[in-house]
């Protein structure tokens, strides 16, 4: 009986040795998965990023405030002679001060109504919606100049219908009605600066229905000067916004936060202390990930050739873009350190650490022997009582 325990036990050690535990397993045939193995030819593909060109918001017509339900104007108005259609006449004229030869009048702050008009004295209720502060300056101009004495009009306006909002990782969440020619480095100013270092920032910015992301570091290298805000704007800056999840045999199985400037595939491991000694394979780590839309497989399959999949039964895999791809790089040599330094992880990314073959032969010599050691210690009783 012992000699059958001992032929068992020889055949699964054996058995072990063509173990790999790659954190995945199965049949890539009928899967929506491409397979990818990262090579000195194709790593760069995976070195690219692509977050929107800061060079888009460069050189753009600044568009102008105008009236929206909801702003706040002030219209002064001043009238000379001695006689004024919305003041006082002046009794005390004098050639040599202006005060006294202009009759000045500040009609209350007006909120544009919900139809977009205001009322002003002698033109009545009048549709200001569209309008910038100069046109609006002409049109009531225009409308008393036939009853006042030489209307000079002031306009005070405050446009928070077309306000900016600054939100995200920075000290001080605003809305801000624009001045006019402020940058995006002014934004963070106005929102009291941000609250981690900016490297690993990106800003999301929503402008004309359409939502963009940079690095916040592009921005910084960028000429500011004619990279300024637009009405209506919403900045979202945030701090390492992309998530990854490591498992396998690393020194911690968790998600991890990261940014653009540290979002490479060691960085990654860096954050979770590095590979297991006793059991990681660095040879096989893996990356699980749901292809961007940009992704174009057929670049990657004329530089993979003569690979050995690490799929069960495989079949010749497609050349077109899967929905996902399962990534392998070897980072086990100073050669494929380059690709691992240089290759990208992507929001959302499964990174997968497998475990070495040393390792997973000790673990099922362990259950072997949790196994046999109740059996060892019948026989022996047995053998002791007799």
């Amino acid at each position: 009986m012992q000699n059958s325990f001992f032929l068992i036990l020889v055949f699964i050690i054996t058995s072990c040795t063509s173990v790999e535990s790659i954190g995945v397993a199965g049949n890539l045939k009928n899967n929506n998965v491409n397979e990818i193995h990262i090579n000195a030819k194709n790593y760069k593909l995976f070195s690219e990023t692509n977050y929107d060109d800061v060079s888009n918001l460069v050189k753009k017509k600044f568009p102008q405030n105008v009236f929206m339900p909801g702003d706040s104007i002030q219209i002064t108005i001043l009238e000379s002679g001695p006689t004024a259609l919305f003041g006082n006449s002046s009794s005390n004229f004098d050639n040599n001060d202006i005060a006294n030869n202009s009759n000045q009048n500040k009609l209350p702050i007006q909120t544009v109504d919900l139809n977009g008009k205001i009322f002003v004295p002698y033109l009545g209720l009048i549709s200001v919606q569209g309008m910038n502060t100069n046109e609006l300056r002409n049109f009531l101009y225009n409308g008393l100049a036939r009853k006042s004495n030489n209307p000079q009009i002031l306009i005070d306006a405050k446009f928070t219908s077309s306000a900016i909002n600054i939100s995200g990782d920075v000290k001080n969440s605003l809305i801000y009605e624009l001045k006019g020619g402020e940058t995006f480095i002014d934004a963070i100013g106005l929102a009291g600066g941000l609250t981690n270092e900016k490297d690993n920032y990106m800003l999301t910015l929503t402008r004309d229905s359409l939502i963009k992301s940079f690095p916040l570091i592009d921005i910084y290298s960028a000429t500011n000067d004619v990279i300024r805000l637009f009405p209506h704007d919403n900045l979202v800056f945030e701090n390492e916004p992309f998530q990854a999840t490591v498992l396998g045999a690393s020194n911690s199985n968790t998600n991890v936060s990261f940014g653009p400037e540290n979002s490479s595939l060691l960085s990654i491991i860096g954050k979770v202390s590095g590979v297991n000694n006793y059991r990681g394979d660095l040879k096989k780590v893996y990356i699980f990930r749901k292809n961007p839309q940009s992704f174009d497989y057929s670049k990657v399959v004329s530089q993979q050739k003569n690979y050995t999949s690490i799929f069960q039964n495989d079949e010749k895999p497609s050349s077109r873009t899967l929905e996902y791809s399962l990534i392998h790089i070897d980072i086990s040599n100073k050669n494929s350190l380059l690709y691992s330094s240089n290759f990208k992880v992507l929001d959302n990314d499964i990174v997968i650490i497998s475990n070495n073959s040393i390792y997973e032969s000790q673990r099922v010599l362990g259950i072997i022997g949790s196994i046999f050691s109740p059996v060892s210690s019948a026989i022996n009783a047995q053998n002791l009582s007799n």
